[in-house]
């Protein structure tokens, strides 16, 4: 790794799980830089004003403003990641009131995602586990969930290792072995 520092996409940030989350990695951004794929929504815009004004002066936070519906925003926002923390989901009420909204947001969004995942490392192997839920793609951390039926690319691989070094919450994540 060198002096180099990883590079942690998050998507979700601005969700109680993604910005928990983001909470987490802030506090270790002397390991890790962040990306956050965000809608230009004047609430996230307020809420992340203060860490973009503290980032500019130190490093550490990029914030890729765009749409995962918008599959160049997603090919951008996955550039040079080393992880991927997926927690972007419309879910209730939201998804109550929008079911088509949601589907669009939830099954194609991580499409797009995982796509460009792939694109960006395709020896990156992709699995799905079972009850939790949880998609991997890689060094890629997907925790949403999925069905496979809407997922055609992934596929399973072996030759992985539990950990939870990033979020440190001992919440399920994994990272391809050496």
């Amino acid at each position: 790794m060198g002096d180099r520092k990883e590079v942690v996409l998050l998507t979700g940030a601005s969700g109680s799980m993604g910005f928990e989350t983001f909470k987490l990695l802030w506090e270790k951004r002397d390991r890790y830089d962040i990306k956050l794929l965000l809608r230009p929504s004047r609430k996230n815009k307020r809420q992340f004003r203060s860490y973009e004004k503290e980032a500019s002066a130190k490093g550490g936070l990029r914030i890729i403003w765009g749409d995962a519906l918008n599959r160049e925003d997603v090919v951008e926002a996955c550039r040079g990641i080393d992880w991927c923390l997926h927690h972007m989901a419309l879910i209730s009420p939201a998804a109550d009131r929008d079911p088509d909204m949601a589907k669009l947001v939830n099954a194609r969004g991580t499409r797009y995602l995982v796509e460009a995942i792939e694109e960006e490392d395709p020896e990156w192997p992709s699995m799905a586990t079972g009850f939790l839920h949880c998609m991997f793609a890689g060094r890629a951390i997907l925790s949403f969930p999925v069905s496979l039926t809407t997922m055609p690319s992934v596929r399973s691989t072996g030759n992985w290792q539990s950990c939870s070094q990033i979020s440190g919450t001992g919440s399920p994540s994994v990272r391809p072995s050496s």
